[in-house]
């Protein structure tokens, strides 16, 4: 298993590296807390990357993982995602320590890379009366100088935002 954690060089940049042991401290927990957190407290959610081949795809299997109990679904959105990994609906509880285990997560990188993201972009240009057309524009253009984040690098920006989440690839 790796653990995803955040390079503290370059701003939204994330390393892979090995995982040992489920340490509490990533979970933003006092010290008092972090004595008394077990492994059985820890809730693990499971992305299936065989599942995901796009973006639309992610958001059914994060629906599948994260909105089981609860009676609607998220739209394909960022903010959406980032709105469930706060917990309050679904499968998160507040800020309860979480290890999310994303399976098949190298072919998802590539599901969710330049070329997704290019398509994602686009289509937001094609609708200006909803989205910022010089917005899209500009994030397009970096993307295509090599310089933008990818899909993937803005979930893992999200994800990386929830101490309590600890992702593990």
């Amino acid at each position: 298993m790796k653990t995803i954690t955040r390079n503290s060089r370059p701003a939204n940049r994330y390393t892979v590296g090995i995982q040992a042991e489920v340490p509490a401290v990533l979970f933003g927990l006092s010290l008092s807390e972090k004595a008394s957190v077990s492994k059985e407290e820890i809730k693990e959610l499971i992305l299936d990357g065989n599942r995901i081949h796009d973006i639309p795809s992610f958001y059914d299997e994060v629906n599948r993982v994260f909105m089981q109990e609860v009676g609607f679904t998220l739209g394909p959105s960022l903010d959406a995602f980032n709105d469930v990994l706060h917990g309050g609906y679904g499968a998160i509880r507040g800020n309860e320590p979480i290890c999310l285990k994303w399976l098949h997560f190298e072919k998802n990188k590539e599901d969710l890379g330049v070329a997704a993201t290019i398509a994602f972009y686009r289509a937001k240009l094609e609708q200006p009366e909803t989205f910022n057309p010089e917005w899209a524009r500009k994030k397009l253009d970096e993307l295509e100088c090599g310089e933008g984040q990818t899909y993937m690098d803005m979930l893992l920006e999200i994800i990386g935002e929830h101490p309590n989440i600890r992702l593990v690839v």
